[in-house]
């Protein structure tokens, strides 16, 4: 399980960067927690579902977590 944490306030680039991140982690099989949010969150759940689409990964988790 890896969490991936950050802020909602960031550009493209920095958006990209977080989905080709969860890209990679997905292709290693990898589960994904975050804080459910928009922008450093949303990007690396988006990532890992491709990265596990991929994989042909049928046991994946994605787990949100709000306050």
């Amino acid at each position: 399980l890896v969490v991936c944490w950050g802020g909602h306030s960031i550009n493209g680039v920095e958006y990209q960067y977080t989905r080709e991140v969860g890209n990679e982690l997905g292709l290693r099989e990898l589960n994904i927690c975050t804080g459910c949010g928009p922008g450093a969150m949303e990007g690396p759940m988006k990532g890992a579902a491709i990265g596990h689409a991929k994989q042909r990964y049928t046991e994946q988790r994605y787990l949100g977590l709000t306050e």
